[in-house]
């Protein structure tokens, strides 16, 4: 039994986290750390944890106490400080946020505007999307958790770059996610008056997960891979569809590709690749940390369709799927939670 302490408690990606944790047979939420509900009770937060979690939030004057393992649910540039403290005490971190994604310093200056703090401690963060660098993640005290853009993007595309061959770039990733993906702090965009009946395509060309999902796919391929990624705002709550285009040089037989992505995830409970002919949608994998991938084709363009739960797959479910691989439990534990049929 791990104890857990998770930083930034009261945002939408933290409560996903104590949700799946609560079920969880290895572990116990130990510390709720929160700087703006200090000892308020949890459900006064959250009520739907009412006469279920009975726990009052903490503030920070003594973290990281009584934990094993620390999630971080913070905003850009506020984990690392956080992160330092941890590994110094011995404990393991798992970073939801975005400090750690980026490896090259100047890149991350570029798109988060923050220099590394500690770049001894970067250079030891795992990038944690769990299909990909199991191996890596097992002995690792440090995982930067992936986006749920770059998520839906990377797991569609990694089968294909893997097998060298010849396309054209740059692969064009066009994404569509539920509101939760901007956060709990209100925006003009997510206010409901805006978002409502509406669909609404933002940070055009400028994403701050573009950086890292060229850096992904870049390492896969052993070479680098110029992506042009455009996200939208659908009026729902949860759920990321991305649909990805890949030019190769010739046509291609689409049995052939699929067969290609049947043996790379073959062993890979929580990627699901339909039949050819059927198609993904959000309803597919919501409440779920399954990313569900269909595949298309039109003359000599793969057309790849990704789904997955921004909140379960695209945070908070691949961060306990990481765990898992950390602590030596079986991957699955926590996780056998089943998308809505309707």
């Amino acid at each position: 039994m791990i104890n857990i302490g998770i930083l930034g408690a009261t945002g939408y990606a933290a409560n996903q986290l104590v949700s799946i944790l609560l079920k969880h047979k290895n572990v116990k939420i130990s510390k709720l750390y929160s700087l703006t509900a200090e000892k308020k009770d949890v459900s006064f937060k959250y009520p739907s944890f009412y006469k279920i979690l009975d726990m009052k939030y903490s503030g920070v004057e003594n973290y990281p106490d009584d934990c094993d393992l620390i999630f971080a649910c913070l905003p850009s540039g506020e984990s690392e400080l956080y992160a330092e403290k941890a590994i110094a005490k011995g404990l393991k971190f798992i970073d939801v946020g975005s400090d750690f994604r980026l490896k090259d310093e100047q890149i991350n200056l570029k798109w988060y505007k923050k220099s590394f703090r500690n770049k001894d401690l970067h250079k030891q963060a795992v990038y944690g999307i769990s299909e990909l660098n199991a191996e890596q993640i097992k002995s690792a005290n440090l995982i930067a958790n992936p986006g749920c853009y770059p998520t839906s993007a990377i797991l569609a595309l990694a089968p294909i770059l893997s097998e060298n061959l010849t396309i054209n770039t740059p692969i064009i990733i066009d994404s569509k996610s539920g509101l939760t993906g901007s956060g709990k702090r209100p925006t003009e965009s997510s206010h409901f008056v805006n978002a409502n009946e509406n669909f609404t395509p933002y940070s055009i060309g400028s994403h701050r997960h573009l950086p890292e999902i060229e850096q992904a796919l870049s390492e896969i391929a052993g070479e680098y891979i110029q992506a042009v990624f455009t996200p939208h705002l659908l009026p729902i709550n949860r759920g990321i569809l991305s649909s990805i285009y890949v030019n190769c040089d010739k046509e291609f037989e689409l049995s052939k590709i699929h067969k290609i992505y049947e043996e790379f995830y073959k062993d890979k409970k929580f990627v699901r690749l339909l039949p050819l002919g059927q198609t993904v949608d959000i309803r597919q994998v919501q409440n779920s940390n399954f990313v569900n991938l269909s595949l298309h084709k039109s003359e000599n363009t793969l057309i790849i369709m990704s789904a997955i739960d921004n909140m379960i797959k695209g945070a908070a479910g691949q961060a306990i799927q990481n765990m898992n691989l950390m602590f030596g439990f079986d991957e699955e534990e926590g996780l056998d939670l089943f998308p809505n049929s309707f």
